[in-house]
Parts: structure tokens; sequence; C-alpha cells
């Protein structure tokens, strides 16, 4: 298949200053991926795919400079934390954009594989 110039990419918007955001479900797993070659401020990939993970699994890594111009979509138990009864705080790192799914059956098979019913 077509491996696109992602570092060459990544050079023009560092120069450029443009945020990089990059989809990497087709290699991460496929080949090395090195987020410091590609001078990327964001990158996505999924488990499910080359990594042979369970569904609804994936990554996400943000350069840290760039986190603090990112605001998550939604926030959750895991995004924040309560400061009061009306007020919360983001979490300073990339935890904050992780969502609410869990590995059920990977956490049933635990338990049971424990000896816990």
């Amino acid at each position: 298949g077509v491996v696109n110039p992602a570092e060459a990419v990544g050079a023009i918007a560092k120069a450029a200053s443009i945020p990089y955001f990059l989809d990497a479900c087709q290699s991460v797993g496929q080949m090395p991926v090195d987020v410091a070659a590609l001078q990327c401020d964001v990158l996505t990939a999924t488990g499910r795919k080359f990594l042979r993970g369970p569904r609804g699994t994936g990554l996400l890594y943000v350069r840290r400079s760039f986190l603090d111009q990112l605001e998550p979509c939604m926030l959750d138990q895991y995004g924040a934390v309560l400061s009061s009864e009306s007020e919360y705080r983001a979490r300073p790192d990339a935890r904050r954009f992780e969502m609410w799914e869990q590995n059920l059956a990977g956490k049933v098979q635990g338990r049971t594989h424990n000896g816990q019913n």
C-alpha cells in the first residue's frame, strides 16, 4: 500500500506553526511510529487493527506542549475531578480525553480467573 510522507508533512506543519493531527490507524502495529520524528501534535490509532487488541481500544497521543490548547468535547470521571459541589478541574494530562468505556469481558475473566464470582 501507499505510505504517505507523514514526516515531511510534520516538518511543513511545524515550520508553518500549523497543528498536526495524524490518524495512524493503518501504521501502528505495521511499522515503527515515532511521534518525535513525525513532529505531530496529536496522533490517534485503534487497538483492534494491527495491534490485535479488543474492539473499543485505541490510543491517543498529545504532545505535552500542545495539551493545554485542546478541550475535550465532554468530560467524565476519568477526565476531570470535582473541586467542589459545583466546579470541576480537567486533568492536566492526556487522560482528560479518556471516555467511559471498559473492557467488561476482561474484568469478568479476571475475577473468574482469581476465584471471584
